[in-house]
């Protein structure tokens, strides 16, 4: 076995011969080593993974900087992003893995069909686990947020499969339709609320007016921004229609775009911006003089607030896309990756500018500025869950095709761990932090429940017991 190791190895093994020859042995073996670690050239995986190492570790101790800073509002904001950028991931896997068992196993209907249709059924799912939980306002709050994200996202599929059975209809029919489409969005909701103003009423007779209230709220709220969402997407279309002459596809390879037309939709983004603040002060105003959110004026406000706020999170998202892709050509893993990093690095800072005192310098100017948070939230949940898709779909399951029984088992078993490990801690600790009235239903108290009073309780026995045994023994 010692034929085959390292000379060195060997050199060790064997009697040393005379001070001089054995000195200039080992020097050589010493220098050949050294050589060997200076001259390591790093792959391009190897570089990938180092950098992540370090910037893994510098990114999550800047989030406890964040949720830890001196001042109480950047601390709140900061919570509050996180929690809209895990909502938005968890809302998304969800969603995927739903319409993926639906569309892709029920054949004997077109895909367009099953699209219409789930988003038929995520509303009606939304507002059916809202009402269930109306005695548990944090799972209230915790589902009814995934749900209107799922909502919006299924939205957002129906408009997919419209622009792809349409496509050789000529893109004024598309656009045309989906603007029909955006009034059956609006005609759903109208008829939502008015069912869900009777089933107020009935409430009303048996509940307090507290619970129904934040159950109207809620399911307001995730309306409003499942509306957003969709509208904000399909606003970033017609814009992109503009610059580019043709509907670009929502999925795909954002390459091959000129750096005129990267400018312009700079350009649109920041008159988009522009607009959002004015939308923002707008809104802030009539949250002054309207303090419920449900009534007509104060939530056709938000709902202009929240469409525009979308609009500049999807300009902001395809512009990174094409602006990234234009100048870097990677493996599709690395580049994804490396943009949902570079955009996570630019909204965080973004915080310590909402959390100025002539921002928001109260709650209800800061209740104004939830749609930016939730847009700021959109744009980092969504460059993240791009990257986990991939590596999830690509990397983990290696789908080539994405078909088949054993594919589509890992993909819900993965969906469903993503959930559970995932759902549960944003629901518990981090969804408390962020929203000022669920800190009293949160923690890991509210979790384990019993198993931790019972353990408080072991402890506490267990010191009385030693205490009076060393008394006895006194």
């Amino acid at each position: 076995s010692s034929s085959h190791g390292s000379p060195c190895q060997g050199s060790h093994s064997s009697a040393p011969a005379s001070g001089s020859g054995s000195s200039s042995h080992g020097s050589s073996c010493h220098d050949s080593h050294a050589e060997h670690f200076h001259s390591y050239v790093p792959t391009e995986g190897g570089v990938v993974c180092g950098l992540f190492l370090v910037g893994a570790v510098a990114f999550v101790m800047a989030i406890y900087y964040a949720v830890n800073w001196w001042q109480k509002k950047p601390r709140l904001f900061a919570w509050k992003m996180i929690s809209a950028t895990i909502s938005i991931f968890l809302s998304v896997i969800t969603f995927n893995a739903v319409q993926f068992l639906i569309v892709d196993n029920l054949s004997f209907m077109p895909e367009e069909f099953w699209q219409v249709l789930c988003f038929f059924l995520f509303y009606v799912i939304g507002q059916i686990v809202c009402r269930h939980f109306i005695y548990d306002h944090l799972l209230l709050i915790a589902l009814g947020t995934c749900c209107g994200h799922m909502f919006g996202f299924s939205a957002i599929s129906a408009f997919v499969g419209i622009q792809h059975q349409l496509n050789e209809e000529g893109e004024g029919v598309i656009i045309g339709v989906c603007f029909g489409f955006v009034f059956v969005i609006g005609v759903v909701i109208v008829i939502g609320t008015m069912m869900r103003k009777k089933v107020e009423e009935r409430l009303l007779e048996t509940m307090s007016e507290h619970d129904v209230h934040l159950w109207m709220e809620q399911c307001v709220e995730a309306e409003d921004d499942s509306i957003g969402l969709a509208v904000g997407l399909f606003m970033s279309q017609i814009v992109q229609y503009i610059i580019l002459g043709h509907l670009p596809p929502l999925t795909g390879y954002p390459a091959g775009k000129s750096q005129s037309q990267i400018h312009q939709l700079l350009m649109c983004v920041v008159g988009s911006s522009c607009l959002l603040l004015l939308s923002t002060y707008t809104t802030k105003k009539v949250m002054h003089t309207v303090n419920v959110s449900f009534l007509p004026t104060a939530r056709l406000a938000r709902i202009i607030q929240c469409i525009n706020a979308m609009t500049t999170t999807w300009l902001t998202i395809f512009w990174s896309q094409w602006q990234y892709y234009s100048i870097h050509h990677q493996d599709k893993m690395i580049m994804k990756t490396v943009l949902a990093v570079m955009i996570s690095a630019g909204v965080f800072p973004m915080l310590s500018v909402l959390s100025m005192q002539c921002v928001a310098d109260s709650g209800i100017e800061a209740k104004a500025l939830r749609a930016i948070i939730g847009a700021l939230g959109l744009l980092v949940g969504i460059s993240w869950e791009k990257a986990f898709d991939f590596a999830i779909r690509k990397v983990v399951l290696r789908g080539e095709g994405e078909t088949g029984p054993s594919f589509e088992l890992n993909m819900i078993l993965w969906t469903v761990a993503l959930d559970a490990i995932i759902g549960v801690a944003w629901a518990y600790f981090i969804l408390p932090k962020a929203t000022p009235e669920l800190a009293e239903q949160g923690g890991a108290d509210k979790l384990w429940g019993d198993m931790m009073v019972e353990e408080e309780s072991e402890e506490h026995n267990g010191g009385a017991w030693s205490k009076s045994g060393s008394d006895s023994d006194e």
